[in-house]
């Protein structure tokens, strides 16, 4: 049951910011680049290619959450899952419980997206409602977790440091997805004006990296302070191991988002012969697909976190 939890969650966590991600990045990064008359065709392509990934990742979002609800209330009740599945209990976990209450408000917000999605897509995916719902319903995760049991003014410090990290960790590792498809398809065609759009929006793109990685440091220090507490918690606990190796994913990631940033994408901008390009772009390509590896495998370890007993519950100060 635990190591199905531990997958759920990550599964969850990683699709739901997937979600935000992917309409975060064709709304406010690459949408105003198509709104040019020569970048039109192309980005309306890419929004409809968009919108198919962004369903794929709000229903892996749903199941994964209903997922997770069901074997939350089996660990919750102490039921073997079936058991737990009875109408009384779910009554019970759903209406009585924070976790079952905040699980409601997100099944409706993942009704409501869908809702919006199922609009024409050249106002549901570059409009501020999806994206709006899409934030809201991957914010209410920090309700689920351990900030949620922080009392007094600490914990509403660590609320917004939690839901802070949450939106700053989405919009980076789930705005690649898109970006790579941009890339790809610059690539394949090879032209200066998919050039142009490359190096525009990658530019911007690095410039949203760049907030988030700070947003991702300030917030995961107050989160280490209350859930760590001391370097003794960070060594002698799985808790705070776990921390260590999420740390190390985070210092990999932003080393290659580094490359990407200050070597890499000024090629793109400088004149250059088509194999120079396609070389720039193949490179970028395969960077951004380590940084989503990178990415996953931080989701799995905020995945086992969040079932463990916090360091500073273990270790006294």
């Amino acid at each position: 049951m635990d190591e199905a939890l531990v997958a759920i969650r990550a599964v969850h966590f990683a699709s739901t910011a997937m979600t935000v991600g992917v309409l975060f990045f064709v709304a406010a990064v690459a949408g105003p680049i198509f709104q040019t008359e020569a970048s039109q065709a192309v980005g309306s392509a890419f929004r409809t290619r968009s919108l198919h990934i962004v369903w794929i990742w709000l229903a892996l979002s749903a199941l994964s959450g209903v997922a997770w609800v069901s074997l939350q209330t089996a660990a919750m009740s102490g039921l073997p899952l079936v058991e737990a599945m009875s109408v009384d209990v779910l009554w019970v976990v759903l209406s009585k419980t924070q976790f079952g209450i905040v699980s409601d408000i997100r099944l409706i917000l993942t009704i409501l997206l869908a809702i919006a999605l199922a609009l024409p897509y050249t106002r549901s995916v570059t409009g501020l409602l999806p994206s709006f719902l899409a934030a809201v319903l991957l914010l209410g995760i920090a309700w689920t977790g351990h900030a949620a049991g922080t009392i007094g003014q600490i914990g509403k410090i660590h609320l917004a440091a939690d839901a802070l990290h949450l939106f700053a960790a989405a919009v980076w590792i789930g705005g690649l997805v898109p970006l790579l498809l941009l890339l790809r398809a610059a690539r394949e065609h090879n032209d200066e004006t998919w050039a142009a759009i490359a190096a525009h929006v990658t530019r911007r793109f690095s410039t949203l990296g760049i907030i988030s990685v700070g947003t991702l440091l300030v917030t995961g220090i107050v989160n280490s302070w209350i859930l760590v507490g001391s370097a003794e918690g960070l060594v002698r606990t799985d808790y705070g191991r776990l921390v260590l190796a999420k740390i190390a994913l985070f210092g990999a990631m932003v080393s290659v988002a580094a490359v990407n940033r200050w070597r890499l994408t000024p090629q793109l901008s400088e004149p250059a012969v088509t194999s120079s390009r396609v070389e720039v772009l193949r490179r970028l390509t395969h960077n951004i697909v380590i940084e989503i590896a990178l990415g996953f495998s931080a989701f799995f370890v905020v995945g086992v976190l969040g079932t463990l007993h916090p360091a500073i519950h273990l270790v006294p100060l």
